[in-house]
C-alpha cells in the first residue's frame, strides 16, 4: 500500500480470520527509497474470539476493584451487572442471567457460548480479603491406622486402571501437590497432565481424578429456525487453563460452534478476570474414560 505524506499507521481491514500477516515499510521521497524497516507480523483473530476479550474487558471494567471488601459487595447485582454490560457488545446475540450460580450467559452470533461465573472472591484465599484461612490439624496416628488403606482397584478389565490425574491451577498446585503424592504412594500412576483442553483429552482409561477447576451450570440458549429462543436445555462447563488471549483459535473453532467448548470468564486469584476455554459435558462423554473400580476425588 502507498500511503500519504507523513503516515505513522496504517489499519488493514478486512482479513482473513486466524491468518498470519507480515508487513515492512519503507520511506519514500522523490526518486529516493530508504531500506526496508525489520519485519512486522501479527495474526487476525479468529471466530468470536475478538469479541469474547472484548467481553473480558467489559467484565473487568463493571466488577469492583480487587480487594473490595466482601461486605461492600452483592455478587448476584454484580452478576446482573456483567450481564446487562454485554447486551449490545459486537458478537452478542443475547444475554441470560442464571441466578442460582452466580451466572450469566452468552449466546454469541456464532453460536458459541461464553459464561461467566462468580464463583472466587479476590482476596478469598488470603486474611486480607476478611476471610481466615485455617489449616486442618493432623490427622490423630490412631484415626490413620484405623482407616483402610487406599490404592488402586483390583479388578477385571484394561490395563491402565492404576492411572491417575492431577490437575490444578490457579491457587490449587499446593492441594494437588499433596494429593499427587498421595495417590503415587497408594501406588497409582499419576500422569503429567495438566488442565489445558489438549491435556484433558488423554483424561482416558483412568483409576482416579483430582481436578481443582472453576466450573458453572448454566442454560444452552439455542435459537429455532422461527427467531425464538429455545432455553429448555442446560449445560455444565469445566474451565480450563486454555486461555483465549494470543490463542489460536482455529484448530477449537468447531468444537466452540458444536457446544463441545465454551469460553468461560471467572475472577482468578489476583481478582481479573480472564476468559478461558471450558468443557463440557460433552467433551467428557467424548473423551473422557474411567477404569473399573474408579476413584473419583
Amino acid at each position: 500500500a502507498t500511503l500519504d505524506p507523513n503516515t505513522t499507521t496504517y489499519d488493514d481491514r478486512g482479513l482473513a480470520e486466524g491468518t498470519r500477516f507480515v508487513y515492512r515499510v519503507r520511506a519514500v521521497s522523490g526518486t529516493r527509497q530508504s531500506d526496508w524497516a525489520s519485519v512486522a507480523e501479527a495474526t487476525t483473530l479468529a471466530g468470536s474470539q475478538g469479541d469474547v476479550l472484548e467481553i473480558e474487558t467489559v467484565i473487568n471494567e463493571t466488577l469492583p476493584p480487587a480487594g473490595t471488601p466482601i461486605t461492600e459487595r452483592n455478587l448476584l447485582d454484580e452478576v446482573r451487572a456483567v450481564a446487562a454490560a454485554m447486551i449490545g457488545l459486537p458478537g452478542v446475540d443475547t444475554v441470560l442471567v442464571v441466578d442460582t450460580v452466580l451466572s450469566s450467559v452468552a449466546l454469541m452470533d456464532d453460536g458459541s457460548l461464553h459464561l461467566f461465573v462468580h464463583n472466587r472472591l479476590p482476596g478469598a484465599d488470603d486474611a486480607a480479603g476478611g476471610i481466615p484461612v485455617i489449616d486442618l490439624p493432623p490427622e490423630p496416628a490412631a484415626a490413620a491406622a484405623g482407616r483402610s488403606s487406599l490404592g488402586p482397584q483390583r479388578v477385571s478389565g484394561p490395563p491402565g486402571s492404576a492411572r491417575a490425574v492431577v490437575a490444578a491451577y490457579d491457587g490449587g498446585t499446593s492441594t494437588a501437590s499433596k494429593v499427587a503424592s498421595m495417590l503415587s504412594g497408594a501406588g497409582y500412576e499419576v500422569l503429567s497432565l495438566g488442565a489445558s483442553v489438549d491435556a484433558m483429552r488423554q483424561y482416558t482409561n483412568l483409576g482416579a481424578l483430582y481436578l481443582d477447576t472453576h466450573g458453572t451450570a448454566a442454560i444452552r440458549p439455542r435459537r429455532r429456525s422461527d427467531g425464538s429462543l429455545d432455553t429448555s436445555e442446560q449445560v455444565f462447563a469445566l474451565e480450563t487453563s486454555t486461555k483465549v488471549r494470543g490463542l489460536n483459535l482455529s484448530a477449537y473453532k468447531t468444537e466452540l460452534e458444536s457446544g463441545v467448548l465454551t469460553y468461560l470468564s471467572s475472577v482468578d486469584a489476583n481478582g481479573t478476570t480472564t476468559s478461558k476455554l471450558a468443557i463440557t459435558e460433552r467433551f467428557i462423554a467424548a473423551h473422557w474414560s474411567f477404569a473399573d473400580g474408579v476413584v473419583m476425588v
